[in-house]
């Protein structure tokens, strides 16, 4: 199973400095109910509990530079549950990689997407460095890890 330690450390560094410094207050992972009962664990939520957000670390194209179709089904899946969570009056998509936040703000052009204000796209590209190459490992180890290797022919053995 993948380690996901590298992108533990890259939301924490975006809750404790991004979005501290740019909304002045301390953000959490923490439930926040839905309209409809239950609650959902987002990645980062404010103090007064008005702003929520997710972070995806995601590349829109795996290592064979094929579209990554479930990291768009999981970044909908959190569209969907920032969109249902009750009480917020901010909802933020945070994206780390331009190739990702770019497919994103191309389906809402095309209207395949919510528009700001209900959901707000945002890009952190100033990550540092150490954190960044922390990120570049995880995917590498991740993608090693998916990979299927060829059979062997039986002339082979």
């Amino acid at each position: 199973m993948a380690n996901t330690a590298a992108q533990r450390l890259v939301e924490r560094w975006i809750r404790e400095n991004f979005l501290q410094g740019k909304f002045h207050q301390t953000f959490q992972e923490r439930q926040v109910p839905l309209i409809w009962g239950g609650s959902f664990n987002f990645d980062a939520v404010s103090d007064d509990s008005k702003i929520a957000a997710n972070i995806s670390t995601s590349k829109a194209r795996t290592r064979k530079k094929r579209e990554g179709a479930g990291k768009f089904h999981k970044i909908l899946a959190d569209t969907f549950y920032l969109h249902n969570a009750h009480g917020l009056e901010r909802r933020i998509l945070i994206f780390t990689e331009q190739d990702m936040y770019d497919e994103f703000a191309r389906r809402r052009q095309i209207g395949r997407f919510p528009q700001e204000p209900e959901i707000e796209l945002i890009l952190i590209d100033d990550i540092p460095h150490e954190l960044r190459n922390g990120l570049e490992k995880s995917r590498d180890a991740a993608s090693l890890e998916v990979t299927v290797e060829k059979p062997m022919k039986v002339e082979q053995l």
